[in-house]
């Protein structure tokens, strides 16, 4: 209920441009969430990217707009769907906005586990933070 009369204060006071961003995320957060537990990944996959599209376009807020990282549940499905470089590309993305995120550093580590990278790879890669480039 907090939420919608904060979102109510906001319209009547001529700032409903930054609580549609909240809603428009929070519309295909929720509607990854539902494919997902259908089983439905690239639905998810497909609602997750759009919501960070958007949170991207409007990245900084006082206060954020999203209350964590929309990337984390976009990594989260990728990881199930087996698209492991994606994953490494959504967390390394992570922590370029974010550094020293410890989801996004977990993510990663788990990304590159799964691609078999070797202990060097990951220990230099999780060292260096921010200075991973996504791969393609």
């Amino acid at each position: 209920m907090v939420p919608y009369a904060h979102g109510v204060a906001h319209v009547v006071t001529g700032e409903w441009a930054e609580e549609k961003t909240a809603l428009l995320i929070a519309a295909h957060a929720l509607s990854g969430e539902i494919a997902t537990c259908r089983n439905d990944l690239e639905v998810g996959i497909h609602h997750f990217s759009e919501a960070a599209k958007i949170e991207d376009a409007r990245l900084y807020f006082e206060s954020p707009k999203w209350y964590y990282s929309i990337r984390h549940s976009l990594g989260a499905v990728l990881v199930n769907a087996g698209r492991h470089v994606e994953v490494e590309n959504v967390y390394c993305e992570d922590l370029r906005r974010f550094p020293e995120n410890g989801w996004s550093l977990f993510g990663l580590a788990q990304s590159l586990r799964a691609q078999g990278g070797p202990p060097k790879r990951l220990t230099r890669k999780l060292a260096s933070g921010t200075r991973g480039r996504p791969r393609t």
